[in-house]
């Protein structure tokens, strides 16, 4: 038998913008604008090759997988098969979630 992590539920976009708000001076429709303009310059940069420090969050930055030649000029777009985004939590996101509540779900 193997531990895994049980799904509590998923939370949309809306309801987070919804959440900040409550908590800022921001109404729910701008703080939805102001998420909506973070995710875009998530996108920009990310499609550009930057890597996106997102603070006491973590890091995300693209990545590429496919299949490699013997020399650099030989690659071409070709040879790549796979664009992904690859998200490293910061130390402090690490050090949260050791706080977890565990519990064991019988099914």
């Amino acid at each position: 038998m193997l531990s895994t992590a049980e799904k509590t539920g998923e939370i949309d976009f809306k309801t987070i913008a919804e959440e900040l708000s409550n908590s800022s001076t921001l109404n729910s429709v701008d703080m939805r604008a102001v998420l909506y303009g973070l995710q875009n310059m998530l996108i920009k940069y990310l499609k550009n090759g930057y890597t996106v420090k997102f603070g006491d969050l973590g890091n995300f930055r693209p990545s590429l997988g496919g299949s490699g030649e013997d020399t650099p000029e030989l690659l071409t777009a070709n040879h790549v098969s796979k664009v992904k985004i690859i998200f490293s939590p910061s130390p402090n996101l690490k050090e949260v979630m050791k706080t977890v509540t565990l519990k064991k779900v019988n099914k």
